[in-house]
């Protein structure tokens, strides 16, 4: 899986630093290849630990480990927030029924999305559409991505300085294959 995929991210002009992959369980192997044999620069979201301490949302000053009850949750409410910036666009008929499909709860003052398991067990699917946008929204939110706000305009334009650099260093258009829970 690793060596496929390097291959197909160097046909398409994909940096390592523009990809990433959930290294929980099986894929902490893959990323180790992809690490040795094409680069460290790789993101590994570790979707099944702890979250960050970034800040939870634009109107909101708490860190979100004071918000969410975990990283995934963490995730998809990040992403959640982007999308109604108006900062994420495109999604798949798929990703936009998984979620709106998949429930949240308060777990004490925490939000907590139900797990994978739970929703196929409600639903009979699994969210990999929807996983496979919220993870390339981590790395772009990684590479430099802020929800334009009150936050993001106090912390400058990092992101738009990186799209604008990028450009100026080999403009090209990055495919988004989503398959069997890849994106």
């Amino acid at each position: 899986i690793a060596r496929r995929v390097i291959q197909e991210c160097k046909a398409r002009g994909v940096d390592p630093f523009c990809f990433g992959l959930d290294a929980t369980g099986i894929g902490r192997g893959v990323g180790a290849i992809m690490a040795s044999e094409w680069s460290p620069q790789v993101q590994y979201m570790n979707w099944g630990g702890a979250t960050t301490k970034r800040a939870s949302a634009q109107n909101d000053g708490r860190p979100s480990d004071e918000v969410y009850s975990n990283y995934v949750t963490e995730l998809w409410f990040s992403t959640r927030e982007l999308l109604e910036a108006g900062q994420v666009k495109g999604f798949s008929r798929e990703s936009v029924n998984e979620f709106c499909a998949r429930q949240y709860e308060m777990q004490g003052k925490k939000y907590k999305l139900e797990t994978k398991d739970e929703m196929r067990a409600r639903l009979r699917y699994s969210p990999d559409h929807a996983d496979a946008v919220v993870g390339i929204v981590e790395v772009a939110r990684r590479n430099g991505l802020e929800v334009a706000g009150r936050v993001a305009a106090a912390i400058g334009d990092a992101w738009s300085k990186r799209v604008i650099e990028a450009q100026d260093e080999s403009p090209y258009v990055v495919d988004v294959v989503v398959a069997d829970g890849w994106g």
